[in-house]
């Protein structure tokens, strides 16, 4: 009877462990295939930023803060 036991113990630790390696490698797949879409994201962000003309901002900025009436 104790040895049943500890067979089922055994194999219910087994199927854990099994569920566990299971997800471990679709989690993995899913980052990998996730990754060329994040990396596009990552492209358009710096393509942006590089666009970005500080002094323009700038100049934006003086000029809205210069516009702006106070009460």
């Amino acid at each position: 009877m104790m040895p049943d036991m500890f067979l089922q113990l055994q194999e219910l630790d087994e199927k854990r462990v099994k569920n566990i390696k299971n997800f471990m490698i679709q989690s993995a797949d899913i980052e990998k295939n996730v990754f060329p879409i994040i990396s596009k994201c990552l492209d358009g962000i710096v393509k942006a930023a590089e666009q970005i003309d500080e002094k323009e901002v700038g100049n934006l900025i003086n000029k809205n803060h210069n516009t702006v009436e106070f009460l």
